[in-house]
């Protein structure tokens, strides 16, 4: 299993086939994710975050808490049960990529004076404040 995207409040998840299916096809994949910021607290457990069909083997998991670290896996299940999951070995931290920081509303203001007012269309503006 991979992560081939991550940003504040999801994450996308690909994984490959089972290398066996039992005998039985796969008619589902369930992923789950455990909150490992939260794992000292009481009922941090794997949670089922979303299940998709046996033709889809990506997913992306949202409604993530920006700044906390997440284990995710997923297992294969067929008409005889569900198989072992394959998991993430280090945890994933909910954040926008590259360290950038979320925007403010008022963080970028353009203010543009006109100092001089153009007669003519020939004429250029000289100075802006």
């Amino acid at each position: 299993m991979v992560v081939s995207e991550c940003s504040k409040d999801y994450v996308d998840l690909s994984w490959q086939c089972p290398d066996t299916d039992g005998g039985s096809p796969v008619v589902q994949y369930i992923v789950e994710k455990r909150d490992v910021t939260r794992a000292a607290e009481a009922g941090a457990m794997w949670m089922v975050c979303g299940t998709v069909a046996p033709s889809q083997l990506s997913v992306r998991v949202g409604k993530l808490l920006q700044g906390n670290s997440y284990l995710f896996r997923v297992s294969a299940e067929n008409r005889v049960g569900t198989g072992p999951p394959t998991e993430l070995q280090e945890p994933v931290v909910a954040r926008l990529p590259y360290g950038i920081s979320a925007p403010h509303s008022n963080s970028c203001e353009l203010k543009i004076v006109v100092m001089s007012v153009v007669s003519d269309v020939n004429e250029t503006i000289r100075q802006w404040d």
